[in-house]
């Protein structure tokens, strides 16, 4: 039933917390197993001197009463009702000396937000997450089998020990952790685990047990339970998928590598965010044709002088590209707000931040560059006070966030606020040279998955669109990462990640590469 550090016990009456009746202040150690606890009891605060509190198989629902919880160091709430989120979500925030906590067999569909730095030991086995971001947290310790788990993203600085067994992992490709000692990965669908070793470095331990590896010696030593035997097969063998793809066909390398650095408070607002190049082997991204007077031509446009076929040509991509964008937005840019920026006209490297307000120089809405920069909290209130705005939407969700996120270089210019309006000073425009800087983010989806298959989706829908306006004209694609400000080894994504890669159209009279 219960026991508390001064072995007392009592059964159930009237009182759903019997417990607390043998209780005192000096109380250290509390545990409670049973019954019907909807929500923590008011006279646990009372507790001062508790530091390990068990409800275990209770029915808890909510952690309302949760100043009780500051002095804990162990928590442990096993098998109970408190998903498909913790309810409320500031319940650990004042939790400052807890080190580790048990929230396993309760239902969650995401980690809990606002988990205190001192955690060091997680346990969220048995519940029904989707998707991990390893990055979410700065723990040592992070159990999470027993879900669903299908891709694990992101980096943790500290963390060294990770459990993701019995889950429907088919891929590693987009984690990264420099700590990582210990990756339990068994029985579940990965085929390779290709760069592991240069992405974990210190690791020591895996169990790739139980997994459809490819690779036939890394598969038997997996089976073997032999790490030297893993270690080397890591090292030196090279799964199949490998010796058939090189490198990707579209892949372009510049120089260094692209990143956007990004803060916590603007990922705690917009989460999820990907981004990336798209390159075009022409001097013009919308006219492969154009010679050196095409500039010029674009600016009589403006003044409705008649103009080359060229400049026909480019307009009708144009509006084909920016129709495809606007299809993938989603009614009111719900799910993902997309941006697309001239290359030429960034500088490197951005950052992802939040502010209270932003002043910048949209494009959406029919506001005009003679009108000005613009507040976009004003900007925003205008296009919710308007009638048949199709950014009402979009502008009551940028109201409703406490910062706005947004998207700058290193110049200072805004390129977006999302998911309002990307800025004038980036724009596309008819005589875009170099290439289109991409950007997608979204804040109420689960994980990354809807910004990474609408960006795709978009690249797909470039490359057919810009490779058919000219023959032998090739569209490549650089992969940008998106950091951490606080550690920029920290990887939060990149895309397109290879296998990404390997899923768009083959490139001009070259065959498609088999996977």
């Amino acid at each position: 039933m219960a026991t508390t550090d001064s072995s007392s016990s009592s059964t159930f009456s009237g009182d759903s917390w019997p417990e607390l009746a043998g209780c005192s202040e000096a109380t250290a150690t509390l545990k409670c197993q049973g019954g019907r606890r909807p929500c923590l009891d008011v006279r646990l605060a009372g507790l001062t001197g508790l530091r390990f509190l068990e409800v275990r198989k209770a029915q808890l629902e909510r952690l309302d009463e949760s100043q009780c919880l500051q002095r804990l160091r162990d928590l442990s709430l096993a098998d109970n009702a408190l998903g498909p989120v913790v309810k409320p979500e500031t319940a650990f925030l004042g939790c400052g000396q807890l080190r580790s906590l048990d929230l396993s067999g309760n239902g969650l569909e995401s980690l809990p937000k606002s988990l205190p730095e001192s955690l060091e030991t997680l346990n969220v086995s048995r519940n029904r997450l989707e998707a991990l971001d390893a990055s979410e947290t700065q723990i040592r310790r992070l159990i999470a089998s027993d879900n669903r788990i299908e891709n694990v993203s992101g980096g943790a600085r500290r963390l060294q020990e990770l459990c993701l067994r019995r889950n429907a992992l088919s891929t590693l490709a987009r984690f990264a952790c420099p700590e990582l000692r210990d990756l339990d990965v068994a029985d579940n669908r990965l085929v390779e685990v290709d760069l592991l070793l240069e992405r974990c470095p210190k690791i020591a331990r895996i169990d790739l047990s139980g997994n459809p590896l490819v690779d036939k010696k890394l598969a038997r030593a997996a089976a073997d339970g032999s790490s030297k035997k893993l270690f080397d097969a890591l090292r030196k063998g090279k799964s199949k998928a490998q010796l058939k793809h090189k490198e990707p066909p579209r892949l372009f390398r510049g120089g260094e590598r692209r990143v956007v650095v990004a803060s916590k408070e603007a990922l705690a607002i917009r989460p999820h965010v990907v981004a990336c190049v798209l390159r075009v082997s022409s001097p013009y991204v919308f006219a492969p044709d154009a010679d050196d007077d095409f500039e010029a031509l674009v600016g009589l446009e403006d003044l409705q002088i008649d103009h080359n076929e060229d400049l026909a040509a480019a307009r009708k991509t144009f509006d084909e590209f920016l129709a495809s964008q606007t299809r993938l937005h989603a009614k009111g840019r719900r799910r993902a707000a997309i941006g697309t920026h001239a290359l030429e006209a960034i500088a490197w490297p951005l950052a992802y931040v939040a502010a209270d307000d932003v002043d910048f120089l949209p494009i959406a809405g029919g506001w005009m560059r003679e009108k000005g920069r613009v507040s976009a909290r004003k900007f925003a209130a205008d296009l919710a006070a308007g009638k048949n705005s199709s950014l009402k939407h979009a502008a009551k969700q940028l109201l409703a966030a406490p910062k706005l996120a947004h998207l700058v270089d290193a110049r200072g210019t805004v390129l977006s606020v999302p998911p309002l309006s990307n800025a004038y000073d980036t724009r596309i425009t008819l005589d875009t040279k170099s290439g289109v800087f991409l950007e997608v983010s979204a804040a109420e989806a689960k994980d990354d998955s809807h910004v990474r298959a609408a960006a795709l989706h978009l690249l797909n829908d470039a490359i057919a669109l810009f490779e058919q306006q000219a023959p032998g004209r090739t569209v490549m694609v650089e992969p940008v990462d998106v950091v951490y400000d606080f550690d920029r080894t920290l990887l939060r994504s990149s895309f397109p990640d290879r296998d990404e890669l390997l899923s768009l159209p083959p490139l001009p009279d070259l065959p498609h590469p088999q996977d």
